[in-house]
């Protein structure tokens, strides 16, 4: 039987939040909300996301060498 040598378990572990946020951390958040307005056309750019993810980029699979 192999015993670890560390425990590599995460769990119960918080992670480190950083520095508090500021006001002006906060202000400066929200001044940058709708920065995209009226520079990107919405639905286009949601049409063009469904057709990337539409469109397989992938070569099809060559039956001789799939093995079950």
């Amino acid at each position: 039987m192999i015993t670890p040598v560390t425990n590599l378990s995460r769990h119960g572990r918080k992670r480190p939040h950083g520095r508090q946020k500021t006001q002006a951390d906060i202000d400066a958040f929200l001044s940058a909300a709708g920065g995209w307005k009226d520079l990107v056309d919405i639905e286009q750019l949601k049409r063009d996301i469904a057709e990337s993810r539409a469109r397989s980029n992938r070569l099809p699979l060559n039956p001789r060498f799939i093995t079950i």
